[in-house]
C-alpha cells in the first residue's frame, strides 16, 4: 500500500512544484547510502522519499494521488459533518430527556405537595372531630352532673316538703299540762304517731 507521498516530504496536500523539489532535496541528502552508510532505517527511508517524489513529479500519478486525497478529504468533511449531525440529534435526544426528567419530577413533586396537603387535611378533621367529640363529652358529663344535682336538689326538697307535710305543730293557750299520750289521743284520726316532741308551749307532732 503507497505511503501518502505529501506526508513523506514533510508536506501538506496541495504544495507546490518548488516546495516539493526543495522538500526532496533536503530528504534525499540527509538519508541519502552515501552518507547514512549502514543506516538501514535511512536506507528505507531514502526509497520512500524516492517514491514520493516520483509520485509527485509524474502528472498522472499525482493526479490520480490527488484526486484519491481530495476524495479522503471530502470524506472525512462527510464524516465530520455527519458527527456534527449525530452530535446534534444526540444533544436534541439528552435535552429531551432532561426535559422529560424534569417533568416528571416536576408531576412527582406535585404528586407529593398533594398527598402531603391531603394528609394535612385528613389530620386537621381528626383533630377537630376528637376536640368535638370531646366537647359533646363533656357537655353531656356537665349535663349529667347538673341532672344528677338537680335530681338530688329535688329529692331534698321532696323528703323535706313530704317531711313537714306530715309534721303538725300544735300550740295552745289553756292552762294544764298536755302530754304525749294526751296528742297522740286527739290527733289518733290521722293515723299512727311518730314522735311528739313536747315544747312550753307547744308540741311537734309527726305522723
Amino acid at each position: 500500500k503507497a505511503s501518502n507521498p505529501y506526508a513523506v516530504l514533510g508536506l501538506e496536500f496541495g504544495a507546490t512544484a518548488d516546495d516539493i523539489k526543495k522538500a526532496h532535496k533536503k530528504l534525499a541528502l540527509k538519508h541519502h547510502p552515501d552518507k547514512a552508510k549502514g543506516n538501514a532505517e535511512s536506507a528505507v527511508k531514502f526509497i520512500e522519499i524516492q517514491e514520493a517524489y516520483q509520485i509527485l513529479t509524474d502528472e498522472k500519478a499525482k493526479e490520480a494521488c490527488d484526486a484519491l486525497f481530495r476524495a479522503k478529504k471530502h470524506q472525512e468533511m462527510r464524516i465530520n459533518e455527519m458527527d456534527k449531525k449525530r452530535k446534534a440529534e444526540i444533544d436534541k435526544l439528552h435535552e429531551r430527556e432532561k426535559t422529560a426528567k424534569q417533568k416528571y419530577d416536576d408531576i412527582a413533586s406535585a404528586e407529593r405537595r398533594f398527598e402531603s396537603e391531603v394528609a394535612r387535611m385528613r389530620a386537621e378533621s381528626k383533630r377537630m372531630m376528637q376536640e368535638a367529640e370531646a366537647k359533646r363529652k363533656a357537655e353531656r358529663e356537665r349535663h349529667q352532673q347538673a341532672v344528677s344535682e338537680k335530681i338530688s336538689e329535688t329529692q331534698a326538697s321532696m323528703t323535706q316538703a313530704a317531711e313537714l307535710s306530715r309534721t303538725i305543730r300544735v300550740k295552745w293557750t289553756a292552762k294544764g299540762l298536755i302530754d304525749s299520750s294526751a296528742l297522740e289521743s286527739m290527733f289518733l284520726f290521722a293515723g299512727p304517731i311518730d314522735r311528739a316532741a313536747a315544747g312550753k308551749k307547744s308540741w311537734l307532732v309527726v305522723s
